[in-house]
């Protein structure tokens, strides 16, 4: 699933056969991030400068709705039960909750200092959001919906306009990496005792981050 800021569109793309399957409309500006539903029957696409989510049906390729969460909404995620659609509204400094089934927004909470990314951890009991300007990532309980503590990953003292942007989970929900835009560098945090324990040194504005599983012949350099 890729979106199409430009056309405003999400692509269904088969990535073997390196073909364009579908092409859906977002019915919305600035498509810029997409998720998935764990059982692949819907995407939901934050829409930046509407302050909107898109409801994806991905079996019958169709638009379910449009949904207002709130001003700049970017970072998109999804629980690993598929029930609940996190989407941060930076402009807005709140993060809203979508019913994914429903598609009505069950609450939205604050969150200061643009929040730019959300990520459920495996288990769905934490969601964390990036805060680039307060330079801070925020821990969520998902129950709750109330914010839990919070990590500082850069201290703005030390300058630059971007904070941290993108956030990945390992899989068995022991760390974090947060691509820490304006220091160059992705930071490691212990999800146990919510530290920062190692600085990775990057290229220029790091933000998107994946896993890729290594084949067992692959050497590294």
């Amino acid at each position: 699933a890729v979106t199409c800021e430009g056309s405003a569109q999400l692509l269904l793309v088969d990535v073997e056969a390196g073909t364009v399957e579908a092409r859906i409309a977002t019915e919305a500006r600035g498509s810029h991030m997409v998720a998935v539903t764990p059982d692949g029957a819907r995407a939901f696409v934050a829409n930046i400068p509407d302050g909107t989510v898109s409801a994806i049906d991905l079996t019958e390729r169709k638009l379910l709705g449009v949904i207002p969460t709130g001003p700049g909404a970017e970072g998109i995620d999804i629980t690993p039960d598929g029930r609940e659609v996190w989407v941060a509204n930076r402009a807005a400094d709140s993060v809203s909750v979508i019913d994914a089934q429903t598609l009505d927004v069950i609450e939205t909470v604050m969150c200061a200092g643009f929040p730019i990314r959300c990520k459920a951890t495996p288990d769905g009991q934490r969601v964390l959001i990036s805060c680039a300007t307060a330079g801070e990532v925020a821990v969520f309980d998902r129950r709750s919906r109330e914010e839990t503590g919070r990590i500082t990953v850069l201290d703005r003292g030390e300058g630059g306009d971007l904070g941290p942007i993108g956030v990945l989970i390992t899989p068995d929900g022991t760390h974090a990496f947060v691509a820490n835009s304006s220091r160059q560098e992705v930071v490691v945090i212990d999800l146990g005792t919510l530290g920062v324990i190692a600085r990775l040194e990057t290229g220029n504005v790091p933000d998107g981050l994946a896993f890729i599983a290594r084949a067992p012949d692959v050497v590294p350099l």
